[in-house]
């Protein structure tokens, strides 16, 4: 049986950011509940009291406990996380409007741009559709 383990961190909290960190640290398969938080947008959580929770707090569940290694590393995660950086998911989102972008502005002038340009175009729209086809695929 889980336990709960309740970590209050007053500061936001980029949720995709936190999951890629807690996956790299090996600290996945457990839930995490955002109880003193409140979504601010689409990316960022706040800390709040909305819910009548205490604002920041966390509530993560873990069966099997954690040991206190994976508490010490889920320690240092939640200190040193800042929310304003983007996960690799959220960087490879941005790469992908900005590379639809070109290409949409490529197609109107086309007839101006080098061969070598053409090439590099051609193979920006290979990545995106790749990468519409599954968000996971990074060429």
């Amino acid at each position: 049986m889980a336990d709960d383990l309740i970590k209050i961190v007053v500061k936001d909290f980029n949720q995709d950011l936190l999951s890629q960190q807690m996956g790299t640290a090996g600290l996945l398969g457990g839930s995490l509940l955002w109880a003193g938080f409140d979504r601010i947008n689409r990316r960022i959580y706040a800390p709040s009291a909305v819910h009548g929770n205490t604002p920041g707090e966390l509530v993560f569940r873990y069966d099997p406990h954690l040991t206190e290694a994976q508490q010490d590393a889920l320690d240092v995660i939640l200190a040193a996380h800042d929310a304003t950086q983007l996960s690799s998911n959220q960087q490879n989102k941005a790469q992908d409007e900005i590379d639809r972008q070109r290409f949409v502005q490529t197609f109107q002038d086309w007839d101006t741009l080098t061969a070598t340009q053409q090439l590099n175009r051609t193979q920006e729209l290979f990545r995106v559709v790749a990468r519409l086809v599954d968000s996971r695929t990074d060429i």
